[in-house]
């Protein structure tokens, strides 16, 4: 619930950016850097669902292989 409200504001801000940036000279500078943080943001939102991805398959053969184990060894006397 409070990931579209920081997406809006952020939006906000780099929409004030741009107008300033537009009205100033220098100010293109925070503008572009504001930029690059929000491709990088979003760069590192996408590597992380890909690996929560992998994660999960892993976590699945896992217990693929815990339930072959179970099933098809017999488990020893002690």
């Amino acid at each position: 619930m409070i990931t579209p409200a920081v997406f809006v504001t952020a939006q906000r801000s780099l929409s004030i950016a741009f107008t300033l940036a537009i009205v100033n000279g220098y100010l293109w500078i925070p503008t572009l850097f504001s930029l690059l943080g929000g491709v990088f943001l979003f760069l590192a939102s996408a590597f992380m669902l890909y690996e929560s991805r992998y994660d999960l398959s892993f976590i699945m053969g896992q217990i693929e292989i815990t339930e072959y184990i179970k099933e098809n060894i017999p488990a020893r006397d002690p």
